[in-house]
Parts: C-alpha cells; structure tokens; sequence
C-alpha cells in the first residue's frame, strides 16, 4: 500500500497528518517557499526543512538489545509560510 498524504498549509499553524501504517520513518516534502518545522508522535523534539527541500524523518533507535524504532502514524508540520507539503511513510 502506498500511504501518502497532501496537503495546504497555513503559516503558523500546526497541520496533523494522520497516515494508515504505523511508522517510524517518513518522507517530508516541502514545496512552500518557507521553512517547515516537523515532529513525530508525541515527541517534543522537532526536525526543520528548508522551502523547497525534502527529509526522511525518522525516530531514534532506542539503545536496548532487540528494541527497534518507535512506530508512530502521526505526524504534526507547521509551516512559516503557506503552501503544500507531502508526507509518505517509507518504512516498516
């Protein structure tokens, strides 16, 4: 299954991207001509992507034996200023 979301944004307020899949990967496209500020979940921490640039955003391998990346099929952008931004889930 392909799990891709578009959608507009307006600046200054954060957008929740529900996706289908349970994830903790995720590829961020911004086509705004401003940054975007994107969390995973429930994190506090945030990545930032330049206008017109992309990320795989991802969550952090906890260091236990057998313990592998927190799934999460949130995730929350706020942009500086309006225009689109996609989000795929890429992993599983």
């Amino acid at each position: 299954m392909k799990d891709v979301q578009q959608k507009t944004l307006t600046a200054g307020t954060e957008e929740t991207f529900t996706m289908q899949l349970k994830r903790s990967k995720f590829l961020v496209k911004n086509f705004t001509s401003g940054n975007i500020t994107v969390k995973l979940g429930n994190n506090d921490s945030s990545s930032t992507i330049g206008a017109g640039m992309f990320e795989i955003v991802f969550n952090n391998v906890e260091d236990v034996a057998g313990k592998g990346a927190e799934a999460t099929n949130v995730v929350k952008v706020t942009a500086s200023q309006a225009g689109n931004v996609e989000v795929a889930s890429v992993d599983f």
